[in-house]
């Protein structure tokens, strides 16, 4: 094997073998297999406590690779790391939908409706966002530069985190019984109403078309939903598709992150010898 390959399988089994890390099943393990199917040979067993000296540079080359996509800008990482923290949301989640949304693209801006920025909060549920948790996390702005904030990363991530905070809490006291973050997540773009119909019509009609559970979001976010089965797609076969994507981006991001800032500290190490 070619010294530059052999350094790249390198990369890659450690994020494999980090995949254990993360709760559940190895969902960065299962992307990483289905870049290189000659890694699910490996078979890692043993923990690896820390990754091969890797600069920014791999790091980065290793993340398009794996994502498909270039690193976030540092000052998006850093954002959601921050919203994260200060609202107790999962961080892997936040950064999974920030890529779902707009592909960590502060400057997004739908061509079809008025989402914008780094989660494509449109301008009601921005509004209403901002009237619900702007005060309580120290947000001011004039009210003519309001939405303008969708486009700032740290105000952005801190309102996703908190709508999704609180639109948990309120689905799981609508449907009497706990919604994990993972589940959350649906409320941002079924919205509150929608997720509250989607999670009742898998509890009791699975194999329902989601068409006509969920028509409107349907309609527009086809490309989020599994293609059509015989002409329709079920619930249980929505929910499915979408916890699964959410799932698998959620334990890949954390462990890329982790390898970017741990690249960061060890090339400001080096900086300060």
């Amino acid at each position: 094997m070619a010294k530059s390959l052999h350094g790249r399988f390198l990369a890659l089994a450690f994020v494999v073998a980090a995949a254990g890390l993360v709760g559940g099943r190895p969902a960065a393990a299962e992307a990483v297999a289905a870049v290189s199917p000659a890694l699910a040979q490996l078979h890692l067993v043993e923990p690896v406590r820390r990754p091969p000296r890797l600069d920014r540079g791999t790091v980065e080359l290793l993340w398009r690779r794996l994502a498909g996509h270039a690193a976030p800008a540092p000052d998006v990482l850093a954002a959601i790391a921050e919203a994260a923290a200060e609202t107790g949301t999962d961080f892997g989640l936040l950064m999974a939908l920030a890529w779902k949304e707009s592909l960590f693209r502060p400057e997004a801006r739908a061509a079809t409706s008025s989402a914008r920025g780094l989660y494509q909060f449109i301008d009601s549920t921005w509004d209403a966002a901002w009237r619900r948790h702007a005060e309580g996390l120290g947000l001011r702005a004039p009210p003519e530069r309001v939405r303008e904030l969708r486009h700032e990363p740290r105000t952005a991530a801190l309102l996703a985190a908190a709508e999704l905070q609180h639109n948990g809490r309120e689905l799981a006291r609508r449907l009497g019984r706990p919604v994990p973050q993972t589940e959350s997540f649906l409320t941002h773009f079924l919205g509150l109403e929608g997720a509250e119909r989607f999670l009742r019509a898998l509890r009791e009609t699975p194999m329902r078309d989601v068409r006509e559970v969920v028509p409107a979001a349907f309609a527009n976010n086809r490309a989020r939903f599994p293609p059509l089965r015989e002409g329709r797609v079920t619930v249980a076969a929505a929910h499915r598709h979408l916890l699964e994507i959410i799932e698998t981006r959620r334990g890949l991001y954390v462990h890329l992150a982790r390898l970017l800032v741990m690249s960061s500290l060890e090339e400001l190490a080096e900086f300060g010898r």
